[in-house]
C-alpha cells in the first residue's frame, strides 16, 4: 500500500503516527520507517484501520461514512 494513502488515512481518521505506533507497540520512528519502506503487513494495516475507526480492505481504508482512502 502506498505510504501517502496510509498517512492520509491516519490523518483523516484523526489519528497520529505516535498514537498508532503505540497501538502497534512500535516507536514512532519504527512505524514511520515501516510506512515509508512499505513493509507493513496486512495484520498491521488492519490494526491501524481499527485504531482510526476504519476498515482495511485490500488497497484501501474504508470509513463508516463511505470515504475510501
Amino acid at each position: 500500500m502506498e505510504k501517502q494513502k496510509i498517512k492520509a488515512a491516519i490523518k483523516y481518521g484523526s489519528g497520529s503516527i505516535t498514537n498508532i505506533a503505540a497501538v502497534l507497540g512500535y516507536s514512532r520512528q519504527n512505524l514511520t520507517r515501516k510506512i515509508n519502506q512499505g513493509t507493513l503487513s496486512e495484520t498491521e494495516l488492519k490494526t491501524i484501520a481499527a485504531a482510526i475507526g476504519a476498515e482495511f480492505i485490500p488497497a484501501a481504508f474504508q470509513f463508516k461514512d463511505g470515504t475510501k482512502i
